[in-house]
């Protein structure tokens, strides 16, 4: 199992254990944070803040989600 892989399963563990999250909940997490990364340029441990925003607005337009849904809990 790679690193990436790993640091998911963690995070599996983590919300479904942890503290709780339905598993469609966890599944939907996953999903997320996987296109997320496949969104990235590079190593999602250089993330910058341009490229979250980037992401949510282009997620928010393709799903057509209004922003304030997306950017403000």
């Amino acid at each position: 199992m790679g690193a990436k892989e790993q640091k998911l399963d963690k995070f599996k563990d983590f919300s479904g254990i942890d503290i709780d999250l339905a598993e469609e909940t966890v599944k939907r997490l996953l999903i997320n944070i996987e296109d997320f990364i496949e969104f990235l340029d590079d190593s999602p441990e250089k993330v910058t803040k341009d490229e979250v925003k980037e992401y949510t607005s282009r997620k928010r337009k393709m799903l057509n989600i209004p922003k304030q849904t997306v950017l403000n809990p």
